[in-house]
């Protein structure tokens, strides 16, 4: 996925949340924004401020709102 990913491959990274268990972060390249979540155990629930996101890895997100299972890593694609 990586090597196919503009953005993973050569994207700045800018946190949108750090607690003990997970850490959401958004890649951004000028071709694509990827928003990625790491979680080692569960967690509370990650609201987030993109309405449209594409799953390209692990668990839908919905309504706003990131899965809180963990161990995981998922990966979005954000459009719009």
């Amino acid at each position: 996925m990586r090597r196919s990913s503009d953005a993973l491959a050569h994207g700045g990274m800018r946190y949108l949340h750090v607690s003990d268990d997970a850490i959401a972060y958004v890649r951004e390249a000028r071709s694509e924004r990827l928003l990625c979540l790491a979680a080692r155990a569960a967690h509370d629930p990650v609201a987030i401020p993109f309405t449209e996101l594409e799953t390209l890895y692990g668990e839908e997100a919905r309504g706003g709102v990131l899965p809180s299972d963990g161990p995981a890593f998922h990966v979005w694609r954000i459009n719009g």
